[in-house]
């Protein structure tokens, strides 16, 4: 008969899915900064361990069962529209010895390019029209910066190369329904970060 021992303490899938959920919660409501936030996605995901994987909520609040949260996705559409219209093919951001943002309630195109030569650019989607689909944002950045921030529930992929830089390397999957955001590029002598952040809250 074949031994089954070694299976007896790896998780379950629900487990794993709960926890998660849990992790996600708990970050949107300010409990864990994004540094810890990602380790223990990082660990959630990967671990076959049921005591290493309850040992990472261990300390946090249930904080799901009160408010209902079922998933970010959920979340996320009802707290941003998504561009159900027209989906503009590319838009450029050049920022050569100064700056460029894109903020504030706006549509993304299917693709946003960013030039940075001694210069920065800011881009907030935390009010943005998503498409439904995938929005692409193309980086460069030579002696120069590009800040991201992106709201909780929106996929993100990034992947860039840094050189003599930093390049932020991020994955956050909730849904294949929800709006996707894959940043890829190259920051030399610069850098590219990107943020997971609520959306800020409007006056009634």
């Amino acid at each position: 008969m074949k031994d089954l021992s070694q299976y007896q303490d790896r998780p379950s899938k629900y487990m794993r899915n709960h926890v998660i959920e849990l992790l996600k919660a708990n970050y949107a409501e300010d409990n864990l900064e994004l540094e810890e936030f990602e380790e223990r996605m990082e660990i959630a995901e990967h671990t076959d361990s049921k005591l290493e994987l309850t040992a990472l909520v261990r300390d946090l609040p249930e904080t799901m069962p009160s408010k209902k949260m079922t998933s970010p996705s959920v979340a996320y559409e009802k707290s941003l529209p998504v561009n159900t219209g027209e989906v503009g093919n590319s838009d450029v951001l050049i920022s050569i010895f100064g700056g460029s943002e894109r903020k504030g309630v706006w549509k993304p195109p299917k693709q946003v390019i960013s030039l940075n030569v001694f210069g920065g650019s800011d881009i907030d989607f935390r009010e943005a029209l998503l498409n439904p689909g995938v929005t692409k944002v193309r980086v460069l950045c030579l002696f120069g910066g590009t800040d991201i921030i992106v709201p909780p529930g929106v996929n993100v992929k990034t992947k860039g190369i840094g050189l003599f830089g930093g390049f932020s390397s991020k994955t956050m999957d909730y849904d294949e329904n929800s709006p996707t955001i894959i940043v890829e590029g190259i920051a030399m002598f610069g850098g590219v970060d990107v943020k997971i952040k609520e959306p800020k809250k409007r006056l009634q």
